[in-house]
């Protein structure tokens, strides 16, 4: 009987075939994945000078002035939105226990405000993709109080 002589035999392939499948797409997601973020970050230094002359510039003065940076503003929650759009967040860092992971130290600094392996001063914002860093954020962390 062919079910029995070959059952183990065709059982085996579809198992393999099955494996095969969930490898391949998992695979393709992380190709996918390790596109947008290449891309991305392309973009990214777009978006942050976006927001550093949205931070620094101070519009109160006159009406032409509040409608420049009203045009402005939204030109900036545009850039913000597509990156979103794609998945990718702000990596929270200030005030928050730093994770190398999805950060960069670049100094370490007393601090009375904030306790010591904890993000004091923020220079760049990160941006992470779930689990996988797009890019960190570059960021100074607390080495606690200091002496007294």
């Amino acid at each position: 009987d062919a079910e029995e002589k070959y059952g183990p035999e065709i059982q085996r392939l579809k198992e393999e075939f099955a494996e095969l499948r969930a490898r391949t797409f998992a695979e393709s997601e992380s190709a996918s994945q390790k596109a947008v973020c290449d891309a991305l970050k392309e973009v990214l230094p777009v978006t942050d000078n976006f927001l550093r002359l949205k931070n620094l510039y101070n519009p109160l003065q006159t009406d032409n002035e509040q409608k420049i940076f009203s045009e402005y503003s939204s030109i900036c929650d545009e850039f913000t939105k597509i990156i979103e759009g794609f998945g990718v967040t702000p990596v929270q860092s200030l005030g928050k226990p730093f994770d190398y992971n999805f950060m960069e130290a670049i100094l370490s600094t007393e601090s009375m405000e904030y306790p010591p392996d904890h993000v004091c001063v923020e220079y760049q914002i990160g941006y992470k993709m779930g689990d996988r860093c797009v890019r960190p954020s570059i960021v100074v962390v607390s080495s606690g109080p200091g002496p007294q």
